[in-house]
Parts: structure tokens; sequence; C-alpha cells
């Protein structure tokens, strides 16, 4: 990544090392664009890739660890865990059990379990519902089906669950989400 181009890119490989929390105005327009690269092959892969690399370059972003972080993870739990972030991304809108992703990552469900959380911080159901959530806030900007049918099509099993899961991450409900929305569009035209 020499080329002056990739500078801001580079920045970003380099801060991720610490671990970035992107603001949620930003998630829908992301996970969109994660979601699309399973189904690309070839060079339109590597220009969504790294379109999207370069909105986070220039998304703001909170760094999660201090300066004297160092992370510890060999080429294999790399691996482990980028087979299991793809498969999350590419079946989160359907039922996934703990077992399916341990699978693809070669391990059992309980040592997946604690390498996940000891490896990210995070639960393996706590990042499912922020890939179905992000896919929700996209789909109700940018569609008019009904909000359960949103729910459903994400991933969520139930709409209570849907409702309790959106509100946590984007502090509100789906239709207050889409309200906001729609006044922030009717106020800008």
């Amino acid at each position: 990544m020499a080329a002056p181009e990739m500078s801001r890119v580079r920045r970003l490989i380099e801060r991720a090392g610490r671990g970035l929390a992107f603001s949620a105005a930003r998630l829908p327009r992301v996970v969109e664009k994660l979601t699309a690269l399973p189904q690309l092959q070839g060079l339109p892969a590597l220009v969504q890739l790294l379109a999207l690399l370069d909105e986070l370059a220039g998304a703001r972003a909170r760094l999660l660890a201090t300066e004297s972080y160092a992370p510890r993870l060999d080429l294999q739990a790399e691996s482990r865990l980028a087979r299991a972030y793809a498969f999350m991304l590419g079946r989160f809108r359907n039922p996934i059990t703990l077992e399916q992703i341990a699978r693809a990552a070669s391990m059992t469900p309980a040592a997946f379990s604690r390498f996940f959380k000891r490896s990210t911080g995070r639960n393996v159901s706590v990042v499912l519902n922020e890939l179905r959530v992000g896919h929700a806030a996209q789909q109700l900007q940018t569609h008019d089906f009904g909000v359960a049918e949103i729910a459903y099509a994400s991933g969520f099993p139930t709409l209570s669950n849907f409702n309790r899961r959106f509100r946590e991450q984007m502090g509100r409900s789906p239709k207050e989400f889409r309200s906001a929305l729609r006044n922030a569009s009717v106020a800008v035209e």
C-alpha cells in the first residue's frame, strides 16, 4: 500500500489494530457494502472492498484500546476469526447457531465462544445482532417494507426481539428511526 491514494486506508488499518468503534450513522451503508462482498468476484469485489475501506477511513471512529495494547493473535487465530466473520456476514439473515459458526472456524462451540470473546471482547450473539440491526436500519432507510417484514428478513426470530435489539443499538425504535429519516429528508428537500 505504498500508493499515495491509499494513505488514508493505511492509517485506518494501523488504527484498527487497537479496535475502532464507528458511529451508528455509518452502520447501514457499511453493512450494505459488506453483505454485497460475498456475491462479488474479481475486480468488482476489489472495487467494493476499496470503497468500503475508503468510507471507513473517512469516518470518525473511537479507538477502543490504549496505545499500550498489543494484539496477541497469531495467523491461525486471525484465520479462524476471518472465517467466522465471513460465515456470519454471509448468513446473518437466517437462523445461525453457535455450532455452525464454530464449525466454520474449525473449533468446538465452547472453545470458539471463549476464543471469540477473548479475541474481540464481545459475544457472538452481540456481533450477530449488530449485523442484523445494521441491515435492518439500511432496509428501513431504503425500502417501504413493514417493520415486521424487515425484522424477519434481517434474521430476527421475533418482532419483540428485533424492537429490543434495535432500540439498544440505535437509541430509538425502528418506527422512530424511519420517521426521523423521513423528517430529515423532507427538511432537506
